[in-house]
């Protein structure tokens, strides 16, 4: 049996976001394929390093040497000076080599798949090259090309390329290249390959899969409008909250929060009613109308994929990997500008009263992408074989 090691920065669970239940359910798709999986991914410095087995998947938890760790909630404050050193300390990170080669003397891998990698910089692809083991590498994000991970930086969405984002920008390309390159959507390659990354990369698309749920019948779906996912101020959930100013709608926000900004956001906008983490599987088929307002060039919208195969009627921004994800459903979602209030209400005084299933949706007519499994197929047996993994 082959074995294949995925690495990101997180080995969930705990889940922070979509990128690591995309995760899962790749290594979950290729474990049901016949091989043997292992999804590594960093803990906080002290924690004791751990391994389980889970779904017929291998968790194994390193912990970071790095005294930095920003991703806990609420997240902590961190000084300028110290950001800066971690993120300085990051680019030239040394010591995730040694925790690469930890993984790499403790078992045997055929094949290594890189997702997020903010800890582990790209030390993973090299160390793999040393062995002779091949890499395909899932931009799930912009942290390649980005210290944020967002290209979005005071209220904006970056144009250019930033001082600190330069270096990480270099460090990338100078990395030893993986295999293959996948993408969740073509708007992460896009911006990618505008700066020069994975410019001469064979490359392909890997959507998120995601579930479809039970629905309500329209009648009994007993929320009007709803926003789901982290609150940060790219997301937009400031423009839902202009929106619904002086107007009779209220908008259940579903998702993490801190105390300070449920405050905050509650004395500003009173028709945003926060209910915390929600199991989105009970969650959204009782949703008549998912909004998804994101500022910031959202990679892939995962939950208007789900928010559509539950039954809601979605309304995204416009940015490009959220019109993308409706697209790859077949879903006709209402679009407004980008942190376009007035236009957002005009939608929303348009459908409140309208029945969920008052949705529509098209064929769609693409043409076959290779799957995940296809690049590994190719990867692992048959690097001859005729069929194209080129984008």
């Amino acid at each position: 049996m082959k074995s294949i090691l995925l690495i990101n920065t997180f080995a969930p669970p705990p889940f922070t976001g979509g990128a690591e239940h995309s995760m899962l359910a790749d290594a979950k798709l290729l474990a049901a394929a016949g091989y043997r999986v292992t999804i590594a991914g960093l803990v906080p410095r002290g924690t004791p390093a751990n391994e389980f087995n889970e779904t017929g998947v291998r968790f194994v938890r390193l912990a970071t040497p790095l005294r930095y760790w920003p991703w806990t909630h609420p997240r902590p404050r961190f000084s300028l000076p110290v950001r800066l050193l971690w993120q300085g300390l990051d680019l030239l990170n040394r010591t995730a080599r040694h925790r690469v080669q930890q993984l790499f003397d403790s078992d045997t891998y055929d094949l290594v798949i890189t997702n997020n990698l903010r800890g582990w910089t790209t030390e993973p692809w090299s160390a793999a090259r040393d062995r002779g083991i091949p890499v395909i590498h899932q931009m799930r994000d912009y942290g390649l090309i980005c210290l944020k991970s967002t290209l979005y930086r005071d209220g904006e969405n970056c144009v250019g390329t930033c001082g600190g984002c330069k270096l990480r920008t270099l460090r990338t390309l100078r990395s030893t290249q993986p295999d293959l390159v996948a993408a969740v959507s073509e708007a992460v390659f896009d911006e990618h390959v505008g700066r020069g990354v994975f410019a001469e990369s064979r490359m392909f698309i890997n959507a998120p899969k995601v579930d479809s749920f039970a629905s309500e019948a329209s009648e009994n779906k007993s929320i009007r409008f709803a926003y789901i996912g982290r609150v940060g101020v790219e997301k937009g959930l400031e423009t839902i909250g202009e929106a619904i100013q002086n107007s009779p709608h209220e908008v259940v926000v579903a998702g993490e929060v801190t105390d300070h900004e449920r405050e905050s956001l509650s004395a500003s906008y009173p028709g945003l009613r926060f209910v915390g983490v929600v199991k989105t599987s009970e969650f959204l088929p009782k949703v008549r109308n998912v909004i998804v307002p994101s500022k910031w060039r959202e990679p892939f919208g995962r939950v208007v994929v789900e928010a559509g195969l539950a039954g809601a009627r979605v309304v995204i921004s416009d940015q490009p990997g959220l019109k993308e994800a409706a697209r790859s459903i077949g879903l006709n979602a209402s679009v407004f500008p980008a942190g376009d209030a007035p236009r957002l209400r005009a939608i929303m005084d348009e459908i409140a009263d309208q029945p969920a299933q008052a949705l529509h949706f098209t064929s769609i007519e693409s043409e076959q992408q290779p799957s995940l499994l296809d690049a590994v197929d190719y990867l692992l047996n048959d690097r001859d074989s005729s069929a194209s993994i080129d984008r």
